[in-house]
């Protein structure tokens, strides 16, 4: 370790001082004074004038007054006096310099906006002779502006229907008892109408007439993440007996049908996405899908069954398909009419005789 500062010492450098001319050391190779006392000497030795300055007792050009000189130009005993003298001798636009003046067109006479006199120009957006004509102005502007709101002084209570003189415009009771019988008034209203919507949803909700409204027709995926499980909770509607296997590994499903035999399934949020994801039709048997255009039967020689048929829009995105014109596919359509004959059969099987219309919608008007 000493030597290691034996060897940093005899790489400074060393140097003599240009006033008392002693030896020092400094890491610095342009290093001229010991200390900052040798170098302030050296800057009095230079500077003579400046140094040799003695405060003396002077009068003030403004007011006159006796005051210590400070410093050798020092004119004014304060800054008040100083300011007085600059504001005096300062002409309008004096300040700016000829470029200024001639751009903005200073020094010159106009109009106030206010009060129609003239005056010059000292600034630049100048406008208003005076601050009083500017604060004028801006409240006769305003007051163009912000009209005030007309309304009847003298009106009917909406509760007792005795006239009184408002003292706002949107008063409407003459006095607070008045007042707070209208606001209960309106609670009353508010809570029947609640209660009227709530029987509406509850006994008079009216489906639409049509043949293929279905728990499907409201489903809707982004993702085939999502898809995928929902197929888990409704596999058994496609012939389903029991899922195998099932996780994201190509293909994704591998399920035993009813019939005993095994089917290997890929799901896919779009038909198309298996030609784009570059899957081996050789291994898998079918294509399960949300949506497929009505044109793909198949897609690279593997069947398709989807729910929904619709029209695809432009570009390789895998969920960019058309929300608007989505309609059960004819498979989804076979199965519903499956339903219906079912149903039929049922009632033909047992039969049920139908109650008349008229003494039916007669016995339910009530809740209507």
């Amino acid at each position: 370790m000493r030597e290691f500062y034996k060897y940093a010492y005899k790489k400074l450098s060393q140097t003599q001082c240009a006033v008392c001319s002693t030896f020092f050391v400094s890491p610095h190779k342009h290093v001229k004074y010991c200390s900052p006392k040798c170098r302030s000497e050296n800057w009095k030795r230079k500077y003579p004038s400046k140094c040799t300055f003695v405060k003396t007792q002077e009068n003030c050009q403004i007011c006159n007054a006796i005051y210590l000189k400070k410093v050798p130009n020092q004119k004014y005993c304060s800054v008040a006096c100083r300011q007085t003298l600059y504001t005096s001798q300062t002409q309008p636009g004096e300040i700016y310099s000829d470029r200024v003046i001639k751009k903005y067109n200073l020094n010159t006479t106009r109009k106030c906006f206010s009060c129609k006199k003239k005056f010059i120009k000292k600034y630049k957006d100048q406008k208003y002779c005076t601050p009083e004509c500017r604060h004028q102005y801006q409240l006769i502007m305003q007051r163009k502006k912000y009209k005030p709101i007309q309304y009847d002084r003298v009106v009917n209570c909406k509760i007792c229907d005795q006239t009184f003189e408002v003292k706002s415009s949107v008063q409407i009771y003459c006095s607070e008892k008045c007042k707070k019988t209208g606001l209960r008034q309106k609670q009353q209203e508010w809570s029947r109408q609640q209660q009227e919507a709530t029987q509406e949803h509850l006994y008079a909700v009216r489906s639409k007439e049509t043949k293929y409204l279905t728990i499907f027709n409201e489903l809707r995926f982004y993702k085939e993440h999502d898809f995928e499980q929902w197929f888990k909770n409704n596999y058994t509607i496609f012939g389903i007996k029991k899922l195998i296997k099932i996780n994201r590994w190509f293909p994704d499903v591998v399920a035993e049908m009813y019939n005993g035999k095994i089917l290997r399934i890929e799901l896919e949020l779009l038909a198309r996405n298996f030609k784009f994801h570059k899957h081996d039709p050789l291994k898998c048997d079918l294509i399960l899908c949300f949506a497929k255009t009505k044109t793909e039967r198949d897609v690279r020689g593997v069947p398709v069954i989807s729910i929904f048929d619709t029209t695809m829009s432009k570009g390789s995105n895998y969920s960019n398909y058309s929300e608007s014109n989505l309609v059960l596919s004819e498979f989804m359509l076979n199965l519903v009419d499956c339903l219906h004959s079912n149903v039929d059969a049922f009632i033909e099987l047992h039969d049920i005789r139908f109650p008349n219309k008229s003494e039916v919608m007669a016995q339910i008007s009530r809740t209507l």
